[in-house]
């Protein structure tokens, strides 16, 4: 079938559609293939092993050597409980069976043909020695066709055109709807179902059935045991193991409400919705706007193309947005969740989870566990959530927020946007002109540390009207208990006397300092000059806070509107250019406010 082999009977193959572990569509059709080309070995073993032997480095030989691997890991060589007598010893291709056209049986093959191409699939071998082979056709009207045979045998039911009720036997049925809105029930045996034109609903019932919906809008159920139901064109409801959507606007479920399978599900193209079941399923939306929502087991969920929105449940799974702009949500336990290409929303719920937003302008949401967020190339939005987490923008400007928790957040390339939020955090702006946020209520009396990095870095703290009130605090934005510049520690940056508040920062290669008041900013741009006891203190052009130490100071602003604060001792404050605010503090000060408009106390 295009893009969707699938078996039919033969023991060797039905080994490895039993044993395959493959975790995607693909890899399914893979082992198949390997099964197939293993019949041929069984067929003629001394001359393959003999043309491997004699040129073993050539590309047939090492072909081989991989099939004969692949082909040991599937034990394709051991019996299975559920090998037939007989079987199908053909895959089954040629999509769009011509199901008004009755197949032709010849001894113990079927032969179906393409209806656009003309392609004949040949399905040898459908019954084994002591079989009986049963043929009923339908006629052109509404049918209802019951199946009741004695003995080993084997059905082929053409409904014809009408909207036909054709009931199979317990054992193997080959049933074809035909035209019309067809109700088939393959009931048990190892069937296959294919609807043909119309709105049918088929059920395969017991067995290891394959179903096949073709044109129209189809209803599929696998049934019990092993099935594979493959929806073809139109806008389908699928429900089994193994589901392929192929085209239209499908809507796949498990059919297993006790865990007892893995689900395997491929939307294909069209915007497709899948479901999985109680077991640890692996979900692939394909081409299309698809819907996945996986269960409470570990599942695997992939978008692939199209903007897509997967939903990973309980338990701990891996989802791939792959192409597009997509939208990922796990609610609990350890998830891993990969945006791929686009402009992607990930979302995590509790536990300790991976988030990779890719490429694109993404956003990121942690939980309540300790997540790690990689932001990717891109501008993404990051918000780590609760717990203690690690944050990094990767390439691109971002806006990251550490939320609760002791984080540790890394800017990367490009002019990041930066808060810690609650915590005693650790951040690492990167390269770029960064701006980080400190908020003095959501984290007193606890150590943040901030480096700047590459770049003109700017750091806003952020006071309320009563963490203002007394002066002294906005002095004691300078009063850090270390800082660190071109790899000189600075220290004696104590905190001012009778201040209740403790701002604990160390900063590390911050150039810029803004001071806002219940969001309204207070001073402008002043730099973040650093100077030891006994220098002379000279400010910028630009508005400065300076501060003196315990010793003599004297303190020259230069231009700009400046604030200044003497500290103990007697010291010597000259606003000179600019409306200045002198402070002396302790001690016997010289205060001189020069040109502007001053206030000197």
């Amino acid at each position: 079938m295009k893009g969707f082999d699938i078996v039919g009977g033969h023991a060797v193959v039905m080994r490895a559609w039993h044993n395959s572990d493959a975790t995607n569509i693909h890899e399914f059709k893979e082992d198949l293939e390997v099964a197939e080309a293993f019949q041929s070995y069984l067929v003629n073993p001394t001359g393959i092993l003999a043309l491997m032997m004699d040129q073993p480095e050539s590309e047939v030989a090492q072909s081989w050597a991989a099939i004969l691997q692949r082909a040991a890991e599937l034990e394709l060589h051991l019996p299975h409980e559920k090998d037939l007598d007989g079987g199908w010893d053909e895959i089954l291709r040629a999509q769009g069976v011509d199901p008004s056209a009755i197949p032709n049986i010849e001894g113990d093959s079927i032969i179906l043909t393409d209806p656009f191409t003309g392609e004949e699939t040949v399905i040898h071998h459908v019954i084994g020695p002591g079989y009986e082979i049963v043929r009923i056709e339908g006629t052109d009207g509404s049918d209802i066709i019951e199946v009741i045979v004695d003995g080993p045998s084997i059905t082929y039911v053409d409904g014809g055109l009408g909207n036909d009720t054709i009931t199979g036997s317990d054992q193997a049925d080959v049933i074809v709807g035909g035209g019309g809105d067809d109700t088939l029930d393959g009931l048990g045996g190892n069937d296959w179902l294919h609807g043909g034109y119309g709105n049918d609903m088929i059920d395969g019932g017991a067995g290891d059935d394959f179903v096949v919906g073709g044109f129209d809008q189809d209803t599929l159920y696998g049934g019990a045991d092993e099935d594979a139901v493959h929806g073809s064109y139109g806008d389908d409801i699928l429900h089994a193991r193994y589901l392929y959507g192929d085209a239209g606007n499908d809507n796949m479920s498990s059919y297993d409400s006790l865990g007892n399978y893995h689900e395997r599900m491929y939307g294909d193209s069209g915007n497709d919705t899948l479901n999985g079941g109680k077991g640890n399923d692996t979900l692939v939306g394909g081409l299309g706007n698809d819907t996945i929502s996986g269960s409470d087991h570990n599942d695997k969920l992939y978008g692939s193309a199209g903007d897509d929105s997967l939903y990973g449940g309980h338990g701990d799974d891996k989802i791939y947005g792959g192409a597009g702009d997509d939208y990922l949500y796990d609610i609990e336990n350890s998830n891993i969740l990969d945006g791929g290409e686009g402009n992607d929303i990930l979302i995590a719920g509790g536990g300790n989870n991976t988030l990779y937003g890719g490429t694109g302008n993404d956003s990121l949401t942690g939980g309540a566990g300790v997540d790690t967020l990689y932001g990717g190339i891109g501008n993404d939005n990051i918000s780590a959530g609760s717990g203690d987490d690690w944050v990094s923008g990767d390439e691109g400007d971002d806006d990251l927020n550490g939320g609760a928790g002791d984080d540790v957040i890394s800017g990367g390339a490009g002019n990041d946007i930066i808060d810690g939020g609650r915590g005693a955090d650790t951040i690492h702006a990167g390269s770029g002109d960064d701006i980080i946020t400190f908020t003095l209520s959501e984290n007193t009396g606890l150590q943040n540390i901030i480096h700047g990095e590459d770049g003109t870095d700017t750091l806003k703290v952020k006071l309320t009207q009563s963490e203002f009130s007394d002066i002294n605090v906005l002095a004691s934005l300078y009063s850090f208990n270390s800082f660190i510049q071109n790899n000189n520690t600075k220290s004696n940056f104590n905190q001012l006397p009778n201040i209740s508040t403790l701002i604990a920062l160390t900063l590390i290669g911050i150039e810029l300092i803004e001071v806002y008041v219940d969001d309204v900013q207070i001073m402008d741009f002043f730099t973040a000059n650093y100077f030891t006891p006994g220098e002379i203190i000279t400010g910028t052009n630009q508005d400065d806070l300076l501060s003196g130490f315990t010793g003599s100071d004297i303190i020259h602003a230069a231009d700009g509107n400046d604030t200044v604060y003497g500290y103990e001792s007697a010291d010597e404050l000259r606003g000179q250019n600019g409306d200045d605010s002198l402070f002396g503090g302790d001690g016997d000060d010289k205060l001189y406010g020069e040109a502007g408009t001053d206030i000197l106390e």
